[in-house]
């Protein structure tokens, strides 16, 4: 649930919250805050580079077996050594640099 410009999961064994970032000198960004996005919304924004998070909620219940669609089966298995086999217990210390993408000698960046 949005909450204090972030995202609240609460669940019976995990509590997380996601803190939102905004640019503050976006209008766009500024017009977004709470609020839902339309799929088109969502293409829109991804067809001109916005940086876009989509999040789903799933509610798993432990005698329910649930059909997960091929394709998504197909994903989930392409990209499961990106997960640990366990969740970490919380957050890794903040960095100067979180995340970079090494290019190859010559490359450009397509952004």
């Amino acid at each position: 649930m949005p909450y204090l410009s972030g995202l609240f999961i609460a669940d019976a064994n995990c509590t997380s919250f996601v803190q939102g970032t905004y640019l503050q000198d976006s209008v766009r960004a500024a017009e977004k805050r709470d609020t839902l996005m339309s799929a088109s919304q969502v293409k829109n924004d991804l067809k001109h580079g916005e940086q876009t998070y989509l999040a789903a909620l799933i509610e798993i219940k432990l005698d329910v077996v649930q059909k997960v669609p091929d394709e998504v089966a197909e994903v989930l298995e392409e990209f499961k050594n990106v997960f640990p086999p366990e969740r970490p217990k919380k957050l890794p210390p903040r960095q100067a640099i979180d995340h970079v993408i090494e290019l190859e000698s010559g490359a450009r960046s397509l952004a």
